[in-house]
This record gives structure tokens, sequence and C-alpha cells, in this order.
């Protein structure tokens, strides 16, 4: 689609990928012009992960630029702003200075390798005592997981230390120490009445054993958008994908987890 051709409002909560998919390229172009932190929209893997679950000022977080500076570098394609940008506040210097004790978890080595750090995050979140504040050390904002650990009862706030340099710092708002664990007691997974939930539903097989991570993650999500509600999805899982499944949740679906000699089994319904 022509720039020309576009013409649609954007605010701060609309989706990343909203945008993409008028002309992707040209869009991704234009972002990274104005800060070269967008250049990551570039990576596909990344690009479906995240733009469907970040938004335009989720996304001017994670680059470090104005809500304004992005709306205006858009308006020559045809977008338009809703209204004018409100700033995110950043932390607080007092409130920095009253932790007792940080506990630092850099997560830029792990990233590197090409590994996931949730499940390393998740546990030392988990393990954190009254008056300890997780710092988690990244290249940017991880939006996921702030919205993850701030629907856990965290608070989140973020220093951006500099270009390549982000501080997120995670507290919990009361001591509740084992809230965040996602062992599968928590997670509906006994398999009683399974076989009969599966008989009201027309069943999608997928198996993404063979793949390696985030891959699973985007070809079921991928899969769910043309779900119909008489449908359901049968997957077989290498392990639980215990980041997945708030995701589902926040998206309306439920889902029962089996695990088997040769595999876990995730079935995900509309109820």
């Amino acid at each position: 689609m022509e720039p020309s051709e576009i013409h649609i409002v954007l605010n701060a909560n609309s989706l990343i990928s909203d945008l993409l998919k008028y002309n992707e390229e040209l869009i991704i172009q234009k972002l990274t012009e104005l800060n070269k932190n967008f250049n990551r929209l570039k990576n596909p893997v990344l690009r479906k992960v995240l733009a469907k679950r970040v938004s335009v000022a989720q996304a001017c977080r994670i680059a470090g630029c104005s809500l304004n500076e992005f709306f205006d570098v858009l308006k020559p394609l045809g977008f338009k702003a809703a209204h004018e940008a409100v700033e995110v506040d950043r932390l607080p210097l007092s409130l920095a200075a009253s932790f007792n004790k940080i506990i630092d978890l850099d997560v830029r080595p792990i990233l590197a390798a090409g590994n996931d750090p949730l499940k390393m995050i998740l546990t030392t979140a988990a393990g954190l005592k009254n008056g300890e504040v997780l710092k988690v050390i990244n290249t940017f904002e991880p939006v996921p997981l702030i919205n993850l650990l701030e629907n856990k009862g965290y608070r989140s706030f973020i220093d951006i230390a500099g270009p390549e340099l982000v501080n997120t710092y995670f507290l919990k708002k009361e001591a509740q120490p084992d809230e965040l664990i996602m062992d599968i007691s928590e997670l509906s997974v006994e398999a009683d009445g399974l076989t009969e939930l599966m008989k009201a539903y027309q069943l999608h097989i997928m198996d993404v054993r063979p793949f390696q991570m985030p891959k699973p993650m985007t070809m079921i999500l991928d899969k769910l958008e043309t779900l119909k509600t008489t449908e359901a999805l049968y997957v077989r899982h290498r392990k639980v994908p215990v980041h997945l499944l708030p995701v589902l949740k926040e998206r309306g679906f439920d889902f029962r987890v089996m695990e088997t000699a040769e595999a876990v089994i995730l079935f995900i319904y509309r109820p």
C-alpha cells in the first residue's frame, strides 16, 4: 500500500503490528531513521514475538524516544495522532536511593548466546525478600516481562542509563513469595475430562518439538489468530511453555496441559 493511501489515526495504545501491516519495510525504515533502536524490528523473530504485544507507547519506551517524535515521523506517511503524547515517568532518584538491597541480574550475555532468560528472571523475582529489589540489566526495556510481573503484583521502574543500557527494577507490592511460581499445579494441567473436552471441538494438530524458541510460541500464536470458536489447537511441545500461558489467558483462551513420555500435550481452546 502506498503512503498516500494510508489513512489511520494512531494513539499511544495502538499496536506496532497494526502499523506494520500497511507498509512494513517503509515504516521500519522511517522509525530506524528516527532512532536506531527501532532497527530491532528488522529481526523477523523479534518482530513476530513483540509487534503484536507492544503498543506505540511501549515501543517508544524501549527505543528511548518520545511519543511526539514517533507520531511526527509517521505523519508524512498518512498517519495521524489522536492526541498529544504524554511522557512516561522514569525512575525517581529518591526512590532509587531508598532501595535496601538490589539484586543485579545481567541478561545481556544470555540473550547474546541466543537463550531465553525468562525462567531465571522469574525464579529470582519469586525469591525476593522484603526490602529487596530485582534489577534486570538489558539493552532495551523488556515490555512483555514488565507486563507479566506487574500482573503478578510487582511494581516496575525504568532507568535509561545509556544508549545500550537499560536497568529495570522490580519490587513486590506486598510480600507474596509464592505468587510468581508457575509450576504445573497452578496451571490447570490436570488431564481429567480432557478426552470429553476434545470431543466438543474440531482439532488442529501441531508439533513444535523440532523448533527452537521462540519459534514454537510464534507458531502457536499465529495459528490461534485464525482459530474459530468451534476449533481447538492440540500442540505437542518439548516442555510446559510457561511464558506462553499468561498470554493465552490475556487473549481469552483456556488450556489443559498433560505430560507424557514423548511430549507435553497442550490443548488450547476458547471456553
